[in-house]
């Protein structure tokens, strides 16, 4: 399976340079591009306490590997509080089937082993989808870190809407080449905390997840805004479930099932979030108080 991608597997770098053949306004004309680079990575998991392990490959864009190995964990319920995670280290390995270098991140974790049977994928982890390949449909549910109150702070929606400029402008690999995913996560007062880009939206949301709970001042989740750069879908929001956040709004449009994820667990969704509009289409009154 690496054959075919080793080219593509240079470590610390969102992009790669392709030559193509463009055609425009009736002419063909060769020119130099850049593409979103999407290589596999090895996450191992490890218990201090036992000689048990799990691991899984899945497609991503090269940079930030551990936050994205921590927020999975995260996401997924198996890292619930910093103590979990024992240690954690990058390196290269080889692919025992191709002889190929592999980029893998080892995880020692102090967790019980039951919570390690939320990761039975079967096969390949893709950029598209991190839930495809489930062997139970349960593991699709990750346990909530906790229902966020509708009396938290409110949310200007003048200020929201100015996100996703905010998120765009910071959005250098996307820039590049038109080819990632964002997560971005700001502050009450609209201050960018953290940013991620990713081939994979999913990928993109466990990154900045995963420094979220790297920091050692982290906000809790529900006093932050998450905000996608493009559809809101359900595993998105799953997400944002598994980490008690109360505010999270997408460039483009939401799915059913997040609407009604969102709903079942008191978080405000909005879609369409742009510099003129938005849709809210789940427990408006963080950004709609009531008058007193």
């Amino acid at each position: 399976m690496l054959g075919c991608l080793s080219g593509y597997m240079d470590r610390g770098s969102t992009t790669s340079d392709v030559e193509l053949t463009r055609w425009s306004e009736g002419t063909w004309s060769p020119v130099d591009d850049h593409v979103a680079r999407e290589s596999p990575l090895k996450i191992e998991m490890r218990l201090c306490s036992e000689d048990v392990e799990r691991s899984l490959f899945t497609m991503r864009t090269p940079g930030s590997d551990e936050d994205l190995a921590i927020g999975l964990c995260v996401t997924e319920g198996i890292l619930r509080k910093s103590s979990d995670l024992a240690g954690i280290e990058s390196q290269t390995i080889l692919d025992p089937g191709s002889g190929e270098p592999l980029e893998a991140v080892i995880m020692s974790l102090d967790v019980p082993e039951l919570r390690l049977d939320r990761l039975r994928h079967e096969g390949l982890v893709t950029s598209a989808c991190g839930l495809c390949g489930r062997a139970d449909a349960q593991v699709l549910f990750p346990p909530p870190s906790g229902q966020p109150s509708l009396d938290a702070q409110f949310v200007d929606p003048e200020m929201l809407a100015e996100l996703p400029d905010r998120m765009r402008n910071e959005q250098e690999a996307f820039t590049l080449s038109g080819g990632l995913h964002a997560t971005a996560v700001f502050d009450s007062k609209g201050e960018l905390r953290f940013l991620a880009e990713d081939v994979g939206r999913h990928n993109a949301m466990d990154k900045v997840v995963g420094r979220w709970f790297r920091s050692m001042t982290s906000e809790p989740a529900s006093s932050l805004i998450w905000v996608w750069s493009g559809r809101a879908s359900f595993e998105l929001v799953m997400k944002a479930v598994a980490i008690g956040a109360a505010v999270v709004a997408a460039v483009g449009a939401p799915s059913s099932a997040a609407v009604e994820c969102a709903d079942a667990h008191a978080i405000t969704l909005v879609g369409f979030l742009s510099s003129g509009r938005m849709n809210v289409y789940s427990h408006p009154s963080r950004l709609n108080p009531p008058k007193t």
